[in-house]
């Protein structure tokens, strides 16, 4: 049974793509809309997938691809490959070079293919993401009429990248360079796609986030990119509202879902400041009531714990999921929530509340601990003032944001951004909702007015001459806390790969609601996404993902590049070897010429990855790469020497007999039967040293004689070893 991969932006694989799980594990357990709503629900269908081009059967191999040379960026081709054959694939096994998942029957469906030729040296994206079948790519070089043979024409395939769809990212070309996309599919699986070729970091953003959206099923985004200490750029599509064609504009409020608790964090550390608690304190001296784990009673659970997700105290969706109130803020008020939550003998109360490991000594992401962290603002502060309350004397006025509430009476509700999920064909309608541990996700407010709180953070803890924190406390929120259990995790602030980037923020899902707000610190510039999307499409998912993605490789400013020529120790040319920036997943092929392109690099330094199965695989460290600018980096490659040393008969041994045909050769006899080219020596004998000196002649014999009765063992020339 083939397994399925989850979005991008849903599991940050991420396209991560860095090992590190989608912080936020809300709401996994009850993907379908509720039964509860006052109203029935409004669906309206605003995007369907384009039909192939009547009565044309497409491409399936050289005989018959389409050629999309010459045609301007981007490009959009709609296609079919129902009544196709399978003209490519499956594979054996999986191919050097795949991205996403492999299965046994990826690519064993129909195909059609595409010629395509890369109109400028640049970095591209090849996508059909937007496809209603379960489909493959892969890309090969262009050699028809020849077929093109795999192990020597294969350049890059996937399965499984934007959900059960396909896109190759960054894909390095030279002017010039043909391609043949063949457009694939898993098992016998056919049906409809959208083909699209762009450059990576197109220049019509407007345009890749409206695809992205169409694509990925998103009704409304808005969005802003923050540069050191200002917004650089904000873009609102789509949405807010479709039954009433409402758009989305700069000022619609979002639900933030759990970037809410990033300003949980800073009220604690402002009552921190002012040293009104410590950080591992135990939270039982300062509650009205006690919270123990009732597996491990004798261990506190702290602040810090709360805020590190190390806590224990669990998400029991059961208790919880039917306490949302549809419609209206919760009626519930916070505290006796969580006494009755969390107390034995509440109204809500399970053991199961409690994950039944001790305090801080696991990871488990947890709402209701932030939810209490919100509450211990309230009775921590001198004035006894309610969370929401709290939050808006002493963080939303500073920093501006003053369209931001936590419930929806403290807002014009027209102005909130209408929560949709997809049903497969169509927008269906959310109600707002409300629940009753409101810290942890609840919060609502505009893009614009989010970036301010991204910028206060991004310069240490301070907006235009106000300071909102201590440089001292943004540094420890953006610390990881504990490394043997949380990694990943700061107070409140989670730290991970985002694409190619380890940023510092936090990400949100709800009903209705994917949100987004990272910050990259070695190129001080952050993102700020907020869409009314629904959590539980992981298409919606991996559509964030990119578009983020994007966002961040847009406020790098223009991409630089590492060009040049691989050859081999004769000078020649070597065609078809894999150039890559090793941690940055940039990569390129070299053509027939030797010359390589690898595109879309932000500035920075890079190791440069050059692999060819007949060389030896080559690392340049330390390549400076400016932005705008090209690096040149020509690299000859060795190469490889497969032989056994001391062998010089061909019986892929060394004994006796080798001494004998030694002996002969050098008085006259026949030529050893392997000779290897081993810069700086040239072509020589390489097998027939056994004494390391990188040469072959008679001191290689004694050395054999005397290994033989006992010596020392053979020493290969460390410029070439056997097997290298």
């Amino acid at each position: 049974m083939k397994r399925k991969a989850t979005g991008l932006f849903v599991a940050l694989l991420i396209l991560n793509l860095g090992g590190v799980a989608y912080p936020n594990d809300d709401f996994m357990k009850y993907p379908t809309i509720p039964d509860i709503f006052d109203e029935e629900p409004i669906v309206k269908e605003i995007g369907v997938l384009k039909e192939p081009p009547g009565g044309i059967l497409l491409g399936g191999d050289c005989s018959d691809f389409i050629d999309l040379s010459g045609l301007p960026l981007p490009i959009e081709q709609a296609g079919s490959t129902i009544g196709a054959t399978n003209d490519y694939g499956p594979y054996s096994a999986r191919p050097t070079f795949w991205w996403g998942y492999w299965y046994s029957l990826s690519s064993a469906g129909p195909d059609v293919t595409y010629k395509w030729t890369a109109p400028a040296h640049g970095s591209y994206t090849i996508s059909v993401c937007e496809s209603d079948y379960d489909n493959c790519l892969q890309i090969y070089d262009f050699t028809c009429p020849d077929e093109p043979v795999t192990a020597d024409n294969f350049i890059i395939g996937a399965d499984d990248v934007c959900v059960d769809n396909v896109e190759l990212r960054h894909i390095s070309l030279t002017q010039g360079e043909e391609i043949l996309i063949v457009v694939d599919g898993y098992g016998n699986n056919s049906g409809n796609f959208v083909l699209r070729i762009y450059e990576t970091l197109i220049n019509d953003i407007d345009w890749f986030i409206e695809t992205q959206m169409e694509m990925f099923h998103v009704p409304g985004i808005a969005a802003c990119i923050v540069k050191d200490d200002s917004i650089d750029w904000t873009g609102s599509y789509g949405y807010a509202n479709i039954e009433d064609s409402i758009h989305v504009a700069d000022s619609t409020l979002f639900y933030l879902a759990s970037i809410s608790k990033t300003f949980v964090g800073v009220a604690m550390m402002k009552l921190w400041e002012d040293s009104l608690f410590a950080l591992d304190d135990d939270i039982n001296d300062y509650l009205p009531f006690s919270v123990r784990n009732p597996a491990h009673p004798s261990i506190p659970i702290t602040f810090r714990m709360l805020m590190v997700h190390t806590s224990g105290i669990s998400n029991n969706w059961d208790i919880i999921y039917p306490l949302i109130t549809w419609g209206a803020d919760s009626p519930i008020p916070m505290g006796v929530f969580l006494e009755e939550f969390l107390t034995p003998g509440g109204m809500y109360y399970e053991p199961q509340n409690y994950n039944s490991w001790a305090p801080g000594t696991q990871h488990a992401y947890s709402n209701i601990g932030a939810a209490l962290g919100g509450y211990l603002v309230k009775v921590i502060n001198p004035d006894s003032l309610p969370f929401d309350q709290y939050c808006n004397n002493y963080i939303f006025d500073s920093l501006g944001m003053d369209e931001t509430a936590w419930f929806l009476s403290g807002l014009d509700t027209n102005n909130i951004a209408i929560p949709y999920s997809w049903s497969g064909s169509q927008f269906v309608r959310y109600p707002h909702s409300g629940i009753p541990y409101y810290p942890a996700a609840q919060l609502r407010t505009s893009s614009v007015q989010l970036a301010r709180h991204l910028i206060a953070t991004m310069q240490y803890g301070q907006i235009e001459g106000v300071r909102i924190l201590d440089s001292a406390s943004v540094d420890l929120m953006t610390t990881v806390q504990y490394p043997g259990i949380s990694p990943n995790c700061g107070l409140f602030w989670f730290y991970l790969y985002w694409g190619d980037r380890m940023v510092w923020g936090h990400s949100g899902g709800w009903w209705g609601a994917l949100t987004a707000m990272y910050y990259y610190p070695e190129e001080n510039n952050g993102v700020v996404y907020l869409s009314n999307a629904d959590y539980h499409n992981p298409e919606a998912g991996y559509g964030t993902g990119t578009i983020v993605d994007h966002l961040f490789e847009r406020a790098a400013g223009p991409h630089g590049f590492v060009a040049g020529i691989v050859t081999g120790p004769a000078s020649d040319p070597i065609d078809h070897v894999y150039a890559n920036t090793i941690g940055y997943s940039r990569m390129d092929y070299s053509n027939p010429a030797g010359e390589y392109y690898i595109g879309g690099l932000v500035a920075n330094i890079y190791d440069v990855y050059f692999y060819h199965p007949a060389y030896v695989g080559t690392v340049v460290t330390d390549v400076t790469v400016s932005l705008a600018d090209t690096t040149y980096l020509d690299i000859t490659l060795r190469s490889i020497c497969d032989y056994v040393t001391g062998d010089v008969n061909g019986s892929d041994s060394y004994n006796g007999l080798d001494i004998t045909y030694g002996v002969a050769f050098f008085k006259g006899g026949p030529a050893p039967t392997y000779e290897c080219e081993c810069p700086p020596h040239g072509t020589w004998f390489v097998s027939g040293d056994v004494n390391g000196s990188c040469s072959y002649n008679g001191l290689d014999i004694t050395y054999g004689v005397a290994y033989f009765k006992g010596g020392p063992a053979p020493i290969p020339c460390p410029d070439c070893p056997a097997g290298d």
